[in-house]
């Protein structure tokens, strides 16, 4: 998992470390477009948030199990799942 601190850059440059390549300075404009179309920033903090929660209530029935209802506290969907989400691309129409 890249973690809250990801970027486009350090994904590219995990890809190439894992392909024997050496480090970019940066993204392929490719990558780049994608990156926006896809609205990755936005997703990954959605993501982000989610796994916050999660842990916040896995921390509080850890700690009293009964004083915590988990009824309608989870998304059914998973945030960083385009077709789960329903997620469509952004027009890259200029």
């Amino acid at each position: 998992m890249a973690g809250p601190g990801r970027s486009v850059l350090g994904i590219v440059n995990k890809e190439r470390e894992f392909r024997g390549k050496n480090k970019a300075t940066s993204i392929p404009q490719s990558w780049g477009k994608a990156a926006r179309q896809w609205r990755w920033r936005e997703r990954a903090e959605d993501w982000d948030e989610a796994e916050r929660k999660q842990a916040r209530v896995a921390h509080t029935l850890a700690s009293s199990p009964s004083s915590l209802s988990i009824c309608g506290l989870w998304k059914s969907a998973d945030p960083c799942s385009a077709a789960s989400a329903g997620i469509r691309p952004q027009s890259t129409s200029q």
